[in-house]
């Protein structure tokens, strides 16, 4: 199995590389509240596995981003959501606010011609931020795509 970063079996060598290079500059371009922030980028060409031929390596791209606590995933698991005194009833100011954080960041990509493509639980990681209402903001995070080179390539 290939690691985040890797563009193993994804078109060749310099499709791979554009791939990287267009990732990384479309999670630097990103600049809102509910998106996760990325602070650096490094791009270098992954060793190739066992039997594989050193032209058939990918690339890997490596990310600095923004720190947070938790995802959503694992909020809902640990039943983070839920008052220490109801397990069954959730905090639904706090769901309320995540909710709208996150549709807020959705908003922001789409409104820049990027779709996300997998918007899963633990794609949005959680922040305590005593400026937010319920203390916690989500931030949306996980792998680009410009609209255009989704069109472009189907």
């Amino acid at each position: 199995s290939s690691s985040p970063g890797d563009t193993r079996g994804f078109g060749t060598a310099a499709q791979q590389q554009q791939r990287a290079i267009l990732e990384a500059a479309v999670c630097k371009s990103l600049g809102h509240p509910n998106v996760v922030a990325t602070y650096h980028h490094n791009i270098k060409q992954a060793g190739p596995k066992e039997g594989e031929a050193a032209a058939d390596a990918g690339w890997a791209l490596s990310l600095v981003q923004e720190l947070c606590s938790a995802t959503l995933q694992d909020a809902l698991r640990l039943s983070m959501l839920h008052a220490q005194d109801s397990a069954q009833q959730p905090i639904m100011e706090l769901v309320l606010s995540l909710l709208t954080d996150v549709a807020r960041g959705m908003a922001y990509i789409h409104g820049k011609g990027i779709i996300h493509g997998d918007l899963t639980p633990g794609n949005v990681l959680l922040k305590q931020e005593a400026s937010c209402p319920a203390g916690v903001a989500a931030k949306v995070s996980g792998k680009w795509r410009p609209t255009a080179q989704l069109t472009a390539s189907t």
